[in-house]
């Protein structure tokens, strides 16, 4: 089951935006900048939002259903509730000739915790340092905050994301177990 459900986790599929104001930067492959747009531009990721839930479903062992029911809006409004309360951080990765999003880590911080709440690159665009450096810029962001307790979730059977995380000093914690009903 969880072999099945790593192959089910691989091809995401691609969306094509606007593009979006915000602060940007080269440092990235030529057609590619790092940059940070504000809240006012979350919907924005929905279209990569969206194929990350569909990968989610996919991989989810016991609770495909789950994200099957899942709607942007339902996902980002507790995001946008802990932006009224705390902090909230965008980063994207995006290409410069169309202004199209190819990936994008979406943070948090509320009281003295901080979150990566969604981190997602297209896959035309993975493999060579993207996320690494979203998820750098996002962590980079909690330091100059003085958040040093960062969580992130990953869906179970989600096996092949561990790696990524651990680059950047996440580890288990506890296992969080939800009864089907």
């Amino acid at each position: 089951v969880e072999e099945d459900a790593e192959k089910k986790c691989q091809g995401r599929p691609r969306a094509r935006l606007g593009r979006p104001s915000g602060q940007f930067g080269r440092g990235g492959p030529v057609g590619l900048e790092y940059g940070t747009l504000p809240l006012e531009a979350l919907d924005s990721i929905r279209p990569l939002w969206e194929g990350l839930n569909v990968a989610h479903g996919a991989c989810s062992v016991h609770f495909a259903a789950r994200y099957q029911g899942l709607t942007f809006a339902a996902r980002m409004a507790p995001i946008r509730e802990k932006a009224l309360h705390g902090r909230v951080r965008l980063d994207v990765l995006r290409e410069t000739a169309d202004g199209h999003l190819a990936g994008y880590c979406l943070s948090s911080v509320a009281g003295a915790s901080g979150e990566v709440d969604s981190i997602f690159i297209e896959a035309a665009h993975r493999g060579v340092g993207h996320g690494d450096r979203l998820m750098r810029r996002a962590l980079e962001w909690f330091a100059t905050l003085g958040v040093s307790d960062i969580g992130v979730s990953v869906v179970y059977a989600n096996d092949a994301a561990l790696p990524f995380y651990r680059r950047h000093g996440f580890f288990p914690a506890m296992y969080l177990l939800r009864r089907k009903g």
